[in-house]
């Protein structure tokens, strides 16, 4: 099934609405992944026609939306549709000019929102930037309703394996994927019809307590949501393994403590955040390979309490229990619940360790990863283990007529001193 009309999930149906707001001003859910690539013995008309073919292949890549009197109606497949790869050599600028000449075809492409009322438009954009003799610049730029993170590891696995593959054989080509989305659709179709799901949902809403922001001064004119970014230092993330598997709680409930602990500490009366939840689950035909947006927000409700062990240890229970029901529609737990769409902050933890992008043996290293992943919460903080040196990454995401950049730092920064405490407790106890 490569080509026809299908309903929208919920999700996406949530994400194109905000794409469309008035206010959007900032380029939320219009996703921008940037790669430094260097290849060995590079071939750029080989890579040109490496991403075109992997571009092409993907039925979800040749979504457009459709409307009904301006009212968003479903998805269709287009049988055909050109995908724009635009060229640029940088190679005879320095390191810096190169950059700043990057930073500017990103800050002009996003200046230049997908076009969603025009099917005859894709959703989908590829840069390539020639940066020398076996460097280049790949920037994938791609509407956040039509795929996910997970789609970027699967699709750049088949862009490094299909470019290994036509170095030997120039006249390869590359099979039409299946439109694999569809399962997701219908198991959303399904849990929506559950009702342990909604009678969970709704006692989880119970803690729910509405959370309005007090505006600050405005301090930049060209966008309101600008990203601060920290690292997780090597030695700090052994011992959180070490948290880890001490207290037997997951990587995902010790990020996800800390950032509830510098809420908490900012704001007591704050009790909810959203939560990213996976979607890619066995009940899918194709989990790992299917491309497409396959996560869901879910609001996690925790009142604050002073002790730390305390609290990690209800998180984690909590996020055992919302994996079994996280895939019960976001919309659909706020009009259970009669609740504002309005989540002060959401987080994200990404860990594609199972996504193997690079064979050992491969011409192409990634030197440097980047982009940019805009959503419109006033605060959505991304934690992401990096699949090519294990490093975690964060990067917090603010809205600022809500936030000053020297907040926004502060925040990262208590957000790892939070997470220095906990492994100071390792090593003090060993938390017993």
């Amino acid at each position: 099934m490569n080509s026809g009309i299908f309903q929208l999930t919920q999700i996406q149906q949530y994400l194109v609405n905000h794409y469309r707001a008035p206010d959007n001003e900032s380029w939320c859910y219009h996703t921008q992944f940037s790669y430094h690539l260097h290849i060995r013995n590079l071939n750029p008309a080989l890579f040109h026609k490496a991403v075109q073919q992997v571009q092409n292949r993907h039925p979800v890549l040749r979504t457009v939306f459709c409307f009904d009197n301006g009212r968003l109606s479903g998805q269709r497949i287009e049988p055909s549709l050109p995908l724009p790869i635009n060229y640029s050599d940088c190679s005879k600028l320095d390191a810096d000019k190169q950059a700043a000449a990057i930073a500017e075809i990103a800050l002009n492409d996003r200046s230049n929102p997908f076009d969603i009322l025009n099917s005859s438009l894709p959703l989908c954009r590829t840069y390539i930037v020639k940066r020398g003799p076996e460097d280049l610049q790949f920037m994938l730029v791609v509407h956040h309703a039509i795929w996910d993170g997970w789609s970027l590891a699967v699709f750049m696995r088949e862009l490094c394996a299909f470019y290994q593959e036509l170095k030997t054989n120039p006249t390869g080509s590359l099979q039409l994927a299946e439109y694999d989305y569809p399962d997701f659709i219908t198991a959303e179709s399904t849990v929506l019809h559950s009702a342990p799901a909604s009678a969970f949902w709704k006692e989880q809403m119970k803690a729910f307590r509405p959370h309005t922001l007090v505006p600050v001064e405005p301090e930049e004119s060209y966008s309101r949501y600008l990203p601060v970014e920290r690292v997780v230092s090597k030695e700090q993330a052994e011992t959180l393994l070490l948290v880890q598997r001490t207290k037997r709680v997951t990587l995902k409930a010790l990020f996800l403590w800390a950032f509830f602990r510098i809420l908490h500490n900012t704001n007591t009366n704050l009790t909810t955040i959203g939560l990213i939840m996976n979607g890619r689950s066995m009940s899918l035909k194709n989990p790992l390979t299917t491309l497409g947006l396959l996560w869901n927000i879910v609001p996690i409700c925790i009142l604050a309490q002073a002790d730390k062990q305390m609290l990690l240890k209800q998180v984690n229970e909590l996020l055992a229990r919302v994996n079994a029901y996280g895939s019960y529609p976001l919309t659909a737990i706020l009009n259970d619940s009669d609740a504002a769409d309005k989540l002060p902050a959401v987080f994200n933890f990404i860990n594609f360790e199972g996504a193997k992008v690079l064979e050992s043996d491969a011409d192409i290293s990634f030197t440097e990863v980047g982009g940019l992943d805009k959503f419109h919460f006033p605060l959505h903080l991304l934690v992401g283990k990096n699949p090519f040196n294990k490093d975690f990454r964060l990067v917090l995401n603010y809205d600022t007529r809500f936030y000053r950049k020297a907040g926004a730092e502060a925040l990262l920064d208590n957000y790892l001193e939070e997470l220095s405490s906990i492994c100071g407790s390792m090593n003090e106890t060993g938390l017993e």
